[in-house]
């Protein structure tokens, strides 16, 4: 699933809250809940190679954070990577 973040930033678009909710609510399914996730942030393509891995690091533990801090995924659930 794709999650937008503002131009340049880690702060996630309010269009794509929904979009972490229903992957909450998918976390919380019995048949799910004793996994783990991995979390991949990314960038496009302009930019300095590591402006963009910084950023994309930053964008996923923003998702990651979301998850835990408003929907209550438990952390040890997640892994983030840029």
């Amino acid at each position: 699933m794709q999650i937008q973040f503002e131009l340049n930033s880690d702060v996630i678009t309010i269009d794509s809250w929904q979009t972490v909710g229903r992957i909450a609510d998918a976390m919380f399914n019995p048949l799910l809940v004793g996994d783990r996730f991995l979390i991949v942030g990314n960038t496009d393509a302009r930019g300095k190679r590591e402006a963009n891995l910084k950023l994309s690091d930053r964008r996923a533990a923003a998702v990651a954070e979301m998850l835990v801090n408003v929907f209550r995924v438990p952390a040890n659930r997640l892994v983030s990577i840029g």
